[in-house]
């Protein structure tokens, strides 16, 4: 199984908290850039990264994250 980000519902948390893509950054501790792309789909998150994301989110991992073929 794989699986990816799903952005409609990290987009959904971000709202819920407030949260910019600035304050994630700070309260993630993962980078501004990074997280751009990641809402862009530019880029293939890392376990570690959707951690820290979901950490300062105050959600679960399985949260944002959905299974793809």
């Amino acid at each position: 199984m794989h699986y990816k980000l799903n952005l409609k519902l990290l987009n959904l948390e971000m709202i819920k908290k407030g949260y910019s893509i600035n304050q994630l950054s700070k309260e993630s501790g993962v980078g501004k850039a990074t997280i751009s792309r990641l809402t862009r789909e530019k880029v293939v998150s890392r376990p570690s990264t959707i951690y820290k994301i979901a950490k300062a989110l105050e959600i679960n991992v399985e949260e944002i994250l959905e299974e793809i073929e």
